[in-house]
C-alpha cells in the first residue's frame, strides 16, 4: 500500500499560535520581530559579556599602574630619607638616620623596599583580577628597583669614599705633625716618610686622590722631611747652651 507524502502548505499568518492560545491572534509583524529579536538579544548578550571582560581588563590595568606609581613614590621617599637624613629621630623608622653608618643604611634600604612592596601588594593585589596584570606590577617594581638600587649604591659608595678620604687625610696630617717634633730621631723620621709614601700610593690606587693631589702631598712631605733634616743637622752643631760648636 502506497502512503501519500504530505507537504504542509501553511504560512505565517495572524492566526499563527492561536492553537496554543485560543482566541489570541499574533500580528504578522510581531511574529517576525520575535524571530529577529531573539538574534538581537543573543548579540546584545554577547556584547555585554565582551564589555564585562574589557571593563575588567581596564580596571586591572589601571590598578596595576596605580600600584606601581605608589611603590615608586614610597621607595623614592625612603631613598631621600636615608641619603639626606635630618639630625633627629625618624618617627616611622624609630632611629636617627643622621647617626647611622653606611652598612646600616644599606640594610634599612633593602628591608624598607621589601616592606613597601608587601604593603602595595596587600592593598592592590585583591583588586587586580588578572594574573597577567599582577605580573605587570611585579615587573614595574623590579624596573623601579633597578634604577633606585643603582643610584643608591653609587651614593653610598661616594659617601664611603669620602669618609675614607677624610680619615686618611687626617692620619696623614697627623704624621706630618710628627715630623715636626723636635725630639724626633732621624730613624723615626725615615719610617714616617716611608709610611706616608705608602699611604699616598693607597690613596691613588683607591681613586681617592688625583695625580696632582698626590703630587701636592709628596711635595709637602719633601718640605717637611727637608725641614726635619735641617733642624737635626743644626742641632748636631749646637752645644748644651745652644751655641754652634
Amino acid at each position: 500500500m502506497k502512503i501519500q507524502t504530505y507537504t504542509s502548505q501553511g504560512k505565517l499568518t495572524e492566526k499563527s499560535g492561536a492553537i496554543f492560545n485560543p482566541g489570541v491572534t499574533v500580528p504578522l509583524s510581531i511574529a517576525g520581530a520575535q524571530a529577529r529579536g531573539a538574534t538581537q538579544i543573543a548579540s546584545a548578550l554577547k556584547d555585554v559579556a565582551n564589555w564585562a571582560e574589557k571593563k575588567q581588563d581596564l580596571i586591572d590595568k589601571a590598578q596595576a599602574t596605580r600600584a606601581a606609581t605608589v611603590y615608586q613614590q614610597q621607595a623614592e621617599e625612603l631613598y631621600q630619607k636615608l641619603l639626606s637624613p635630618r639630625d633627629e629621630q625618624d618617627p616611622v623608622l624609630g632611629v636617627n638616620l643622621f647617626q647611622i653608618d653606611e652598612k646600616q643604611r644599606e640594610a634599612m634600604w633593602a628591608a624598607g623596599k621589601k616592606k613597601i612592596r608587601a604593603k602595595v601588594r596587600d592593598k592592590f593585589g585583591p583588586t587586580i583580577g588578572s594574573r597577567s596584570y599582577r605580573a605587570v606590577l611585579d615587573t614595574a617594581i623590579i624596573k623601579s628597583n633597578l634604577t633606585l638600587d643603582r643610584n643608591f649604591s653609587t651614593a653610598i659608595n661616594k659617601r664611603v669614599a669620602a669618609d675614607a678620604l677624610a680619615a686618611a687625610l687626617s692620619e696623614i696630617e697627623g704624621r706630618f705633625n710628627d715630623l715636626s717634633d723636635p725630639n724626633l730621631s732621624s730613624g723615626d723620621a725615615g719610617l714616617i716618610s716611608k709610611e706616608l709614601e705608602s699611604k699616598f700610593r693607597l690613596l691613588a690606587a683607591n681613586g681617592l686622590q688625583t695625580g696632582n693631589q698626590i703630587q701636592a702631598l709628596r711635595e709637602k712631605l719633601g718640605f717637611e722631611t727637608l725641614s726635619t733634616s735641617i733642624r737635626m743637622a743644626s742641632d748636631s752643631y749646637r752645644g748644651e747652651e745652644g751655641v754652634i760648636k
